[in-house]
This record gives C-alpha cells, sequence and structure tokens, in this order.
C-alpha cells in the first residue's frame, strides 16, 4: 500500500531507533494515526511489546524501517493474503468438518488446495483419517 503522507511524517520524524527498539517520540498521536502507523510497524516486522514501550523488531529496526521511508510503500498481512487470495481454514474448524464426514478407511476424499506438499488436517496422528491437501488441482486422497 502507498503510505498516507501524515504516516509517513510520523514514521520519518517521530522515531527514534536504537538496535532492535523503535519508540515514538514527542507528543502522542491521535489514536486514528498510531493505529495507522502501527499497521505500517507491523507489516515491517515490528511488534509492541509493553514492557519495553516500544516495537521490537528481529533485525535492526532502522534497517527494518528503511525501505518504508524510502519508497514510501509497505506490503501490509491483509494485502498479501488478499493477493494471494489464500485463507486459511482455523484447525478447529477443518478437525469438525472431517468430524461430521465421518469417513471410513477405503474412502476418497476430493479437495482443493494451494499447497504444495501433502500433510493431514488432524492435530493427532491417531485421530488422522487421510485426508491430505496436495497441489493447486483437485487431488484423489484416500482414507486410511
Amino acid at each position: 500500500m502507498r503510505i498516507p503522507a501524515d504516516v509517513l511524517a510520523a514514521l520519518s520524524g517521530r522515531t527514534k531507533t536504537d538496535g532492535h527498539r523503535l519508540t515514538l517520540v514527542g507528543p502522542r498521536l491521535p489514536p486514528a494515526l498510531y493505529q495507522r502507523v502501527n499497521e505500517v510497524l507491523e507489516a515491517v516486522g515490528g511488534r509492541w511489546t509493553k514492557a519495553e514501550s516500544a516495537h521490537l523488531f528481529s533485525v535492526r529496526a532502522a534497517e527494518a524501517l528503511a525501505p518504508v521511508l524510502t519508497t514510501g510503500e509497505v506490503v501490509t498481512p491483509g494485502e498479501k493474503r488478499t493477493l494471494a487470495q489464500y485463507f486459511p481454514t482455523p484447525a478447529p474448524v477443518a478437525g469438525r468438518l472431517i468430524a461430521l464426514a465421518a469417513l471410513e478407511p477405503g474412502m476418497t476424499v476430493l479437495e482443493p488446495s494451494r499447497r504444495l506438499r501433502c500433510h493431514s488436517h488432524s492435530s493427532s496422528p491417531r485421530r488422522d483419517r487421510g485426508l491430505h491437501r496436495t497441489g493447486p488441482q483437485l487431488r484423489h486422497c484416500p482414507v486410511r
């Protein structure tokens, strides 16, 4: 997303970095502006930590923020999901669906998926009924 001018101004003029820490300096930002600033900081890997009163990064904060300040753009997690059109099914929902399907050994299941490697929807090997996700097309998956 293109970063609005007010957010970019806050990121360039109201931040202080110290290693992996980034703090906002000066008067408190209005809540709506802070929320948009926080969205950008989270998109580049920052996580607010109350104990530190700062956003912490896995890399040096200045290095994480530099491309954003240079380009004025950032790809948010929401944009990544939208671009990929991938919306993962929560494990509890998938587990309930598998239970309701009453799968038995010898049955075959068709499942569309964007995943490239097989894996079971079940979180427990003893509950694994053989329902697998594979490749971007429909696959026949035998139930074990």
